[in-house]
C-alpha cells in the first residue's frame, strides 16, 4: 500500500496536479490573516505540510481566540465595577481548574504565541462585507430564525423562497430576465459551460488563461462529445480564425474571465461582442 501511494503521488506530483492547502488561523478581517511565524515560509511556497497552523491546541490557545478574547473581556468588567475579589477569582489560575498539558500541548501553546498577520490580496471579499457588522448581525438572525444552511441540494429541496427572492432582486437590480443563485463561482462556471454545450452541436471556444472552473466545465463537456478550442490569450483574430473553420451548423460557445485572475488583465470585450454579433456566436463571461 504505501509503495503504490508513494508512486501514485509521485505521478501526480510530475503531471502538476498536486494542490496544497495554505491554512490559516480566523481573523475577522476581509484582507488579512493569522499564521504562526515557524509556518510562514512553508505557507508563502506552498508547501505541505503545516503542522502548527493546522493545530486546533496552537489556535484555542492563542490571545487572538474569542473564548481567550471573551476572557478578558469579562475580567475587565468585573475589576472596573471594583469587586476585587470577584476579579482575583475569575483571573487566578485555580489548582485542578485544567489538566496539566503535556510536551506537545506546552509547544503549541507557546508556538501560539508568535502569530503574524498576513495581508492578503487573494481574498474575495473585495468590499469587507464579510465582517461588516450589519452583514454579521443579519447572518446570526438568520441561523436563529430558520436554523443553519438549507439541509439538502437545490434541486431536492433545498431552494426556498428566500432564494428566490434575493434571485428575483438580483435580477432587477442587473435588469435582467431572471437569475440563477449557484454555492460557489467555481459551481456556476462549470454548470453553465455544460449545459450551455449539451444544447445540440456546440464548439467551445476557451482563452488560454481562463480559471479553472471554466477549463474544467470545458473538460467535462468535450469528454462529453462537444468540440473544444483553446485559443491564445486576447487574440482576436485567433478566435475569428478558429469561428470560421468550424463546421456548418455549429453554434460557437466563446467563455471567457472578464478580468483574468492570473494576471490581472481585461478581457477584449467589445471584439468579442462583435465577433458574436458577427458568427451568431454564444458569449459567457465570468
Amino acid at each position: 500500500w504505501d509503495a503504490w501511494l508513494d508512486h501514485t503521488l509521485g505521478q501526480l506530483r510530475d503531471t502538476k496536479l498536486l494542490r496544497s492547502q495554505r491554512p490559516t488561523l480566523p481573523f475577522k478581517s476581509s484582507s488579512e490573516a493569522l499564521i504562526l511565524d515557524a509556518d510562514l515560509e512553508e505557507w508563502a511556497s506552498g508547501r505541505p505540510h503545516l503542522p502548527h497552523s493546522v493545530s486546533s491546541l496552537a489556535w484555542h490557545s492563542s490571545p487572538h481566540h474569542p473564548s481567550h478574547t471573551a476572557h478578558q473581556q469579562s475580567s475587565t468588567a468585573s475589576s472596573s465595577r471594583g469587586h476585587g475579589s470577584l476579579s482575583n477569582a475569575a483571573t487566578t489560575p485555580q489548582p485542578n481548574d485544567t489538566p496539566s498539558l503535556d510536551r506537545h500541548q506546552q509547544h503549541h501553546q507557546a508556538s501560539a504565541q508568535s502569530l503574524r498577520q498576513l495581508k492578503l490580496f487573494s481574498l474575495n471579499d473585495y468590499l469587507g462585507l464579510a465582517s461588516h457588522p450589519e452583514v454579521c448581525e443579519a447572518a446570526a438572525s438568520a441561523a436563529a430564525t430558520y436554523g443553519m444552511g438549507p439541509r439538502s441540494s437545490a434541486v431536492v429541496g433545498g431552494t426556498t423562497s428566500l432564494h428566490r427572492e434575493l434571485e428575483e432582486g438580483l435580477a432587477q437590480l442587473k435588469g435582467t430576465q431572471d437569475c440563477l443563485l449557484f454555492p460557489t463561482g467555481f459551481a456556476a462556471n462549470t454548470s453553465v459551460v455544460t449545459s450551455l454545450a449539451s444544447a445540440g452541436q456546440v464548439a467551445i471556444l476557451s482563452d488560454e488563461l481562463n480559471h479553472a472552473s471554466i477549463i474544467d466545465g470545458a473538460r467535462l463537456a468535450s469528454r462529453a462529445g462537444t468540440a473544444l478550442h483553446v485559443y491564445r490569450h486576447n487574440d482576436m483574430a485567433h478566435v475569428e480564425e478558429i469561428l470560421r473553420g468550424l463546421p456548418r451548423g455549429t453554434r460557437a460557445l466563446i467563455v471567457t474571465d472578464s478580468l483574468f485572475s492570473m494576471d490581472g488583465d481585461f478581457a477584449d470585450l467589445q471584439a468579442l461582442a462583435r465577433l458574436k454579433q458577427r458568427y451568431g456566436a454564444l458569449l459567457a463571461v465570468d
